[in-house]
């Protein structure tokens, strides 16, 4: 009996270990789905990240920017110019961190002639966050590719988790800089454009 519960002694923290949420931190997040995304995206596909969901539009403003970035820099893709896809949200009247239904994302991309659409959300649950990011073939709308993951509320996911009732009482709107461990590696800059803010 002693040998027993001296086993199960020693197996709780690994049983616990297996059950537990893992988090990461918000810029190794966003590199683990554009893993997922180039490993599951034909080569040389022109790509439109379309919007990321969320209460806190700095936060989904900074997710759409690395994102982009990433891609980018990854020399796999052809991305749609983030210029390209305001003139489409003037015209259609989407928000970018607003909700966007799979058809209108389809419609958006064949505007852009994209060949696939990222799209996704991020939702507080509990002490984190958890960012979904998918890719849809435009064609089709059959989807090429989905990853989740939990992000740590650290204090540079805190500074961009603010909603605009929040920054309205404060008088101002919030921005922030590039987290030291960015994999853009870029220095200052504000996470909503100007045509954001009006």
């Amino acid at each position: 009996m002693k040998k027993i519960v001296f086993v199960f002694l020693l197996l709780i923290p690994f049983v616990v270990s297996a059950f537990a949420q893992a988090t990461v931190t918000l810029d190794r997040g966003i590199s683990e789905c554009v893993e997922r995304l180039e490993n599951r995206i034909p080569r040389r596909s022109r790509i439109a990240v379309i919007n990321i969901r969320s209460a806190f539009p700095n936060l989904s403003e900074y997710i759409m920017e690395e994102l982009i970035d990433q891609l980018i820099n990854s020399g796999l893709f052809s991305v749609v110019d983030r210029a390209n896809l305001q003139l489409v949200r003037d015209e259609l009247n989407f928000n970018l961190s607003g909700e966007v239904s799979d058809e209108t994302a389809q419609s958006i991309g064949r505007f852009l002639g994209a060949q696939t659409i990222i799209s996704g959300s991020v939702d507080q649950a509990g002490d984190m966050f958890r960012m979904r990011v998918r890719a849809i073939v435009v064609e089709t709308g059959a989807f090429q590719a989905s990853h989740s993951v939990n992000i740590q509320r650290d204090r540079f996911v805190n500074s961009l988790a603010v909603n605009d009732t929040q920054s309205q009482q404060s008088g101002s709107v919030p921005s922030s800089t590039s987290s030291p461990s960015s994999p853009s590696g870029q220095g200052n800059r504000t996470m909503l454009p100007d045509y954001l803010l009006n």
